[in-house]
């Protein structure tokens, strides 16, 4: 629900505020009167931060994918890019990250929303084992009002990109031993990789009903 709107004659005005690529459909089910301004923060408040889930992430990447064969630990959320263990570095396909958090108190009248931050390319996220939801673009948010709870609470999150990092990886071996291939391959052991993986910053705050 959109509270903000203005009436304008037979026109009403709904102040919206949308990421870069997306889009909304805005549905009017009634007839309303003159509403309480055009104040977009009405419509897309600022979510209060709760927790701060930038740190201590388990990330397990998919061996039969050329990934590490164990789970890795990531201090801080990176760009795959920039890791000096190849296998992450031109990793493509799918890696699961998971953490904990804890939820010391939970009001009524508030919605729990998780951001992501950024990513490439797109997401699944579950939360105490429930699917929360995918997310291919910005903005990279979710609402869990209803999968979190009081105490420890789990988060999963699977984040797939795509395969132009393997192809420029592998342009860098000798032809003859090259696991991938394409029909048509136009990048070459030069070619700027892709960012990659769950940047963030990723948070988990509360915005009013």
């Amino acid at each position: 629900m959109l509270p903000a709107y203005e009436q304008k004659g037979e026109v009403t005005a709904v102040p919206l505020k949308l990421a870069p690529y997306e889009s909304v459909f805005v549905v009017f089910t009634q007839d309303a009167d003159q509403g309480p301004g055009s104040d977009e923060l009405l419509n897309f408040p600022k979510a209060q931060l709760v927790v701060d889930l930038n740190e201590n992430w388990t990330v397990q990447f998919n061996p039969a994918q050329r990934g590490p064969e164990a789970p890795v630990t990531f201090d801080k959320l990176i760009d795959w890019t920039t890791s000096e263990d190849e296998n992450i570095k031109y990793y493509s396909g799918q890696a699961t990250y998971t953490k904990p958090f804890e939820l010391d108190e939970l009001k009524d009248g508030e919605r729990m929303i998780l951001d992501l931050g950024k990513l490439t390319a797109i997401a699944r996220v579950f939360v105490n084992g429930q699917i929360a939801g995918g997310v291919w673009t910005a903005p990279y948010k979710l609402d869990v009002t209803d999968l979190v709870r009081l105490g420890t609470n789990e988060l999963k999150i699977e984040v797939i990109n795509n395969w132009m990092n393997r192809l420029i990886g592998d342009a860098g071996m000798p032809k003859e031993e090259q696991p991938t291939w394409a029909p048509h391959n136009t990048y070459t052991s030069e070619s700027e990789l892709q960012p990659s993986g769950l940047f963030g910053p990723v948070s988990l705050g509360t915005i009013p009903e």
